[in-house]
């Protein structure tokens, strides 16, 4: 057996792995850089969307700051929508910390601890 034939399969084979390590850390790095040109994009100094809820593909309900008073709208693709006005003292905010995230592992490590059930 040739002991070159083996280190000339190792070269070409490091060099794909290679390539492949430069692609995935440029697509990270691209994926960073856009999220934070991008990552504000639904705040301004005096408007803040303080939070949103998707009911379809075109429709939402949206939680506005504007000028230290909050609006409740809706949007849909026919336009946005007014619904109330809402004092800034009768809502409630919690930390994204606090709202009850558990990390995927978890989650998974959980859902597979559980029987499942056909009935649900």
């Amino acid at each position: 057996m040739n002991p070159n034939a083996s280190t000339s399969y190792l070269l070409p084979s490091l060099a794909y792995i290679f390539v492949i390590v430069v692609v995935v850390a440029l697509a990270y790095l691209t994926t960073v850089v856009v999220a934070k040109l991008y990552g504000g994009r639904y705040s301004a100094n005096n408007i803040k969307i303080v939070e949103r809820l998707n009911i379809s593909n075109d429709k939402s309900l949206w939680l506005i700051e504007l000028a230290e008073k909050h609006y409740f709208i809706a949007v849909d693709k026919n336009g946005i929508y007014k619904i109330d006005e809402i004092d800034g003292d009768k809502l409630t905010f919690i930390e994204q910390s606090e709202k009850g995230k558990m990390p995927f592992m978890a989650l998974l490590k959980d859902k597979m601890k559980r029987p499942q059930n056909d009935d649900e």
